[in-house]
């Protein structure tokens, strides 16, 4: 029974070895080839990520015995190109680098770094706007306390206006009554001309009268 299980431990553990052994033989391939790639950012249009917390090989086919080209770090955008071929597949790095890699470890969502980094540049557009927006307090607290004074103003005005209004029918009614008191004085002054010139005519007619009666 031990020695079955001791022949399977060493079955599970041959392909590790074999894999560890392929990267370490490789590696000096990607440190040359990282020497001669310019360090310049090429434009790509960004369709996939690099999964997070680890970087991957870029190869020069489709399976992990081509070249290793060099390599991608967790998080970055790439740009696929061509369809999974062998558990791989064709990609064009930040750095404009055109290689395979394992299809397993590139997703279509951002990883962590992206989405840190979308965030943090939000953040900053919010806080430049925070910014802008504090800056403007002061004016417009200066334009509110202006509205303020007009409106005071306005106000004040309206009830000026009102008030003069008001004086101005008062004056129109007592104009108004005065007129009639005159007019009323006028008839009465009349009226009482016409009843002494009444009665002085008909003393005067009576008078006469009985002066032609003694003639």
């Amino acid at each position: 029974m031990n020695t079955r299980t001791l022949l399977l431990s060493c079955m599970l553990a041959l392909p590790t070895l074999s894999f560890a052994q392929t990267e370490l033989t490789e590696a000096p391939a990607t440190t040359e080839q990282a020497e001669q790639t310019p360090s310049e950012s090429t434009s790509i249009v960004p369709n996939a990520y690099i999964t997070d917390n680890l970087y991957i090989f870029v190869h020069s086919g489709a399976g992990k015995n081509y070249r290793i080209l060099g390599s991608i770090n967790a998080g970055t955008a790439v740009q696929v190109i061509g369809d999974e071929r062998n558990g791989f597949v064709n990609v064009i790095d930040d750095k404009g680098r055109e290689g395979w890699v394992e299809a397993e470890f590139v997703t279509t969502e951002a990883g962590l770094q992206i989405t840190n980094q979308n965030l943090q540049a939000q953040l900053d557009a919010l806080n430049v706007e925070l910014q802008d927006s504090q800056n403007e307090v002061p004016t417009l607290q200066a334009k509110l306390n202006s509205l303020e004074s007009e409106n005071a103003e306005l106000r004040q005005a309206v009830k000026d206006a009102e008030t003069q209004k008001v004086q101005i029918q008062k004056e129109a009614m007592n104009k108004k009554q005065e007129q009639q008191h005159l007019l009323l004085s006028y008839g009465a002054a009349i009226a009482f001309s016409g009843l002494i010139l009444g009665v002085l005519l008909t003393l005067f007619l009576s008078r006469r009268k009985r002066y032609d009666g003694w003639a």
